[in-house]
C-alpha cells in the first residue's frame, strides 16, 4: 500500500502507532462474528418456521425483545465493572454455553 493512502487511512480512522495489528485482529473478530451471526440467524429462522409455523412469529417476536431487553441491562450494569477484553470473553463463554447447553437440549428430546 502507497505510503501516502496508508497515512491517510491511519489518520482519518485515529490509529495511532502501535495500534494497527490490535485494530486489525478488533476487524477479523467482528467481521467472523457478524458472518456467523448472518448464517445462524438464517438457519434459525429457517428451522422456527419448519418446526412452528408463521403462527407463532408475534409471541416470538415479544419474548426475544422482553429477553434482549433484560440482557442488555445485565450487560451494560457488567460493562462498568469490567474490561473490554474481559467483557468480550466473558460474551464469548456465554455464547459457548448456550449452545453447548442448546446441543444438549435438543438431542435430549
Amino acid at each position: 500500500m502507497p505510503g501516502t493512502l496508508r497515512q491517510s487511512l491511519l489518520a482519518f480512522f485515529n490509529i495511532h502507532p502501535g495500534e494497527g495489528r490490535l485494530v486489525a485482529l478488533v476487524l477479523l473478530y467482528a467481521i467472523l462474528l457478524y458472518s456467523v451471526n448472518v448464517l445462524t440467524h438464517t438457519a434459525s429462522y429457517a428451522l422456527f418456521l419448519a418446526e412452528f409455523g408463521a403462527a407463532s412469529l408475534p409471541y416470538t417476536f415479544v419474548g426475544v425483545a422482553v429477553f434482549a431487553t433484560l440482557v442488555s441491562f445485565v450487560h451494560l450494569k457488567l460493562n462498568e465493572r469490567f474490561s473490554l477484553a474481559t467483557g468480550l470473553i466473558a460474551a464469548q463463554v456465554f455464547l459457548l454455553l448456550t449452545l453447548a447447553f442448546g446441543a444438549r437440549w435438543s438431542t435430549a428430546r
